[in-house]
């Protein structure tokens, strides 16, 4: 697949899940603390809107834990070579193309927020190759653009 073919996947990703975040959300009301996990938790169409989107783009996995949204990529389901993936010129790439989606990462985060009335929530996205971790990078709505 290519490159750019990749990239815009996890950007429907992304504005998929958090177009299902916004449909679901409420201010919140009196002292509640919620979490984002929380709120997924009682949402179960929010959980299936997250599954339907994640059957369609192969290696990706999303979790939610507390505030953090955790997308997982394991490039190993590309079919790249594993040594390849372990090298420190693919770590490198990686890393420089999440850094490009910075903006991206972060307005989802600012999104979620402003949406839910929840703070604090962070879009943690890592790279893998099997079991191994090639790279990881959080971003926050400081982020957004």
């Amino acid at each position: 697949m290519k490159k750019t073919n990749y990239i815009a996947l996890i950007l429907i990703v992304c504005f998929a899940f958090c177009f299902a975040l916004t449909a679901c959300g409420k201010k919140p009301s009196g002292g509640n603390t919620k979490t984002l996990e929380s709120v997924a938790t009682k949402d179960s169409s929010m959980l299936e809107e997250i599954k339907r989107n994640m059957e369609a783009n192969e290696g990706l996995t999303i979790e939610i834990k507390g505030n953090d949204l955790i997308y997982t990529y394991d490039m190993a389901v590309l079919g790249s070579d594993p040594d390849t993936l372990r090298s420190d010129a693919m770590k490198a790439a990686l890393d420089a193309e999440l850094d490009k989606q910075k903006a991206v990462f972060g307005n989802i985060c600012k999104t979620i927020e402003d949406e839910l009335g929840i703070n604090g929530i962070q879009t943690i996205v890592n790279y893998t190759a099997g079991d191994e971790l090639l790279t990881s990078k959080t971003f926050t709505s400081a982020d957004a653009e």
